[in-house]
C-alpha cells in the first residue's frame, strides 16, 4: 500500500507591483527636487550677480553704490526665482535623468518592468506641488518684496509719481517737481475719491502740496479735478493756506508735469500686486477706464505657472532619455536647453501681443503651455516610450 503524499502549502499570491513601490516613489521624488533644487539656486546666483552689477552701474553715484546694489538685488530675488523656476525644472529634468542613467538605475527600473509614465509620476506630482506652492506662497512674497524695491527705486529719481488705486476706486498719489523755469520744487500728495474719464479727471480730489523743506504750502479740496496739459484743473476749490481764513474760487491751476501716460503707469505696477490682489484690482480698472492690459497679462501669467512648468518638465523627458540611444549626452542636453529657451521666447512673444491687445491674455499664456505639452508628447511617441 502506498503511503499519502503530504500536500505542500500553497502561498498567497500578492500582487505584483511590477517594481513599483511607494518606497522607490520618494526615492525619485526626492532625487527630482534635490536636482531642481540645485539648479535652481545655480541660475539664481547667475542672475543675481549680473542684477547686482546692473544695480550698481546705475547706482555709480551713490557714495555706498555696493552695498545698495546689492540690497536692492535682494528685494528682486523672489521674483526672479518665479521667472526663471520653469526654466530650472526643464534643466533640473535633464540633470535628474542624467543622474538615473549614469547609475544605471533607470535602466534597472525599465528592465523590471516599470513604464515610463509611472517613474514620471513622483517628477511630475512634486513639479505641481512646487507650481502651486510658487503661487500660493512665492507670489505674495515677490509682492511684496518688489513693492519696497518700486519704494526704493522712486526715492532715487526725481520728478517721479507713485500711486495706489485701492479695490474701492480711490486714488492716492505722491509727486515729486523739481524746480524748473516754470515751477519751484515741490511736493504733491493727492487723493481722488473716483477717477473718471480714463484716469484723467478726480471726483472729488483733495491736494497736499509741500515745498522744499517739507512745509505745507497749501490744502486744495476740489469738487473736480481735471488733467490737463502741464496743470491741473480744480474747480469748485476750497484753498486753505498756512495763517490765512479758508478761501473758495470757482476755478483754480495747479502746475505738474504729469501727463495721463505716466498716472497710469504709476499705478501699482503689475509685480508689486500678488494674484489675489491683481485679480481684485483688474475690476476696478475696467470700471474706471484705465488701461487693464498688463495687470491681466501678469494675472495670466501666475495662474497658468505650475502649467508651465508641468509643460516644460514633459518636454525634457524625451532629451534626458537619449543616452541609451546615442553617445552624444551634450548635444542632446544642449538641444533641450536651447528648446526651453525658444518656448521661453514663444512666451514673451505671446505677452507682447496680449499687452498689444491682439492677442488675449489668457490665451497668451496657454500658448507655450500647449504647444510644449504637444511636442514632449509627440516625441515621446516618436520615441516609442510608455
Amino acid at each position: 500500500m502506498t503511503q499519502p503524499q503530504p500536500q505542500q502549502p500553497q502561498l498567497a499570491r500578492v500582487p505584483s507591483r511590477r517594481g513599483y513601490a511607494p518606497t522607490l516613489g520618494w526615492y525619485l521624488a526626492r532625487r527630482w527636487l534635490v536636482a531642481t533644487g540645485l539648479t535652481l539656486f545655480a541660475l539664481l546666483g547667475f542672475f543675481a550677480l549680473t542684477t547686482v552689477l546692473e544695480a550698481v552701474r546705475s547706482l555709480a553715484d551713490s557714495p555706498h553704490a555696493g552695498i545698495a546694489g546689492a540690497m536692492m538685488s535682494l528685494l528682486q530675488l523672489p521674483d526672479l526665482t518665479l521667472q526663471i523656476l520653469p526654466f530650472a525644472i526643464l534643466l533640473g529634468t535633464l540633470v535628474w535623468l542624467q543622474q538615473l542613467q549614469a547609475t544605471q538605475e533607470l535602466t534597472a527600473m525599465r528592465a523590471s518592468g516599470l513604464p515610463l509614465r509611472r517613474l514620471m509620476v513622483p517628477a511630475l506630482l512634486s513639479c505641481a506641488a512646487v507650481g502651486v506652492g510658487a503661487v500660493i506662497m512665492l507670489n505674495p512674497v515677490a509682492a511684496t518684496f518688489m513693492t519696497r524695491y518700486e519704494t526704493w527705486q522712486d526715492s532715487l529719481g526725481g520728478n517721479m509719481a507713485r500711486g495706489v488705486l485701492t479695490p474701492s476706486g480711490s486714488l492716492w498719489l505722491r509727486q515729486d517737481l523739481v524746480a524748473n523755469q516754470s515751477m519751484v520744487a515741490q511736493t504733491v500728495f493727492l487723493y481722488g475719491g473716483t477717477v473718471t474719464a480714463q484716469g484723467t479727471q478726480l471726483k472729488p480730489a483733495t491736494m497736499f502740496v509741500f515745498n522744499a523743506s517739507n512745509a505745507l504750502v497749501g490744502r486744495f479740496d476740489a469738487a473736480v479735478a481735471t488733467l490737463q496739459p502741464q496743470q491741473w484743473r480744480l474747480q469748485d476749490v476750497n484753498v486753505l493756506r498756512p495763517n490765512q481764513p479758508m478761501t473758495t474760487e470757482a476755478s483754480l491751476v495747479l502746475p505738474t508735469t504729469l501727463t495721463p501716460g505716466q498716472l497710469a503707469a504709476s499705478l501699482n505696477p503689475p509685480q508689486t500686486l500678488n494674484v489675489w490682489q491683481l485679480s481684485a484690482l483688474l475690476g476696478v480698472l475696467k470700471a474706471n477706464g484705465w488701461q487693464a492690459g498688463p495687470y491681466q497679462v501678469a494675472l495670466a501669467s501666475v495662474v497658468v505657472l505650475p502649467l508651465f512648468c508641468l509643460a516644460l518638465l514633459i518636454l525634457a523627458v524625451p532629451f534626458g532619455l537619449q543616452k541609451t540611444r546615442t553617445n552624444g549626452m551634450l548635444l542632446r542636453l544642449a538641444l533641450g536647453f536651447m528648446v526651453g529657451f525658444g518656448f521661453f521666447l514663444l512666451r514673451n512673444w505671446a505677452n507682447a501681443f496680449a499687452l498689444a491687445g491682439r492677442l488675449d491674455p489668457w490665451l497668451a499664456a496657454l500658448v507655450p503651455v500647449v504647444v510644449g505639452l504637444v511636442v514632449g508628447l509627440f516625441m515621446l511617441a516618436w520615441l516609442r516610450e510608455e
